[in-house]
């Protein structure tokens, strides 16, 4: 897909100094994967203190029958369709 961005020359340029990527879309690319990578990474970092450690049953271990897997909150892999 081919997108047209108006980008600060200046910032474009100090990004591809300091990273090892070849071409600005290469740079944009990654750069965008990175952003991803780390609003992930936020969404996970959201769920700590979320597990009710109260309720721990005989066997040592807290219900956390009622969080949704973390590949499912971070979008890692979809939800299967039933």
């Amino acid at each position: 897909m081919v997108n047209t961005l108006e980008i600060d020359k200046t910032l474009l340029q100090e990004a591809l100094d300091l990273s090892n990527h070849p071409t600005p879309n290469i740079l944009i690319e990654a750069t965008l994967c990175e952003y991803i990578q780390r609003r992930k990474q936020l969404k996970i970092l959201e769920l700590l203190g979320t597990i009710d450690y109260d309720n721990v049953s005989n066997f040592g271990y807290a219900d956390v029958s009622h969080i949704r897997p973390l590949a499912e909150v971070t979008g890692l892999i979809e939800k299967p369709q039933m």
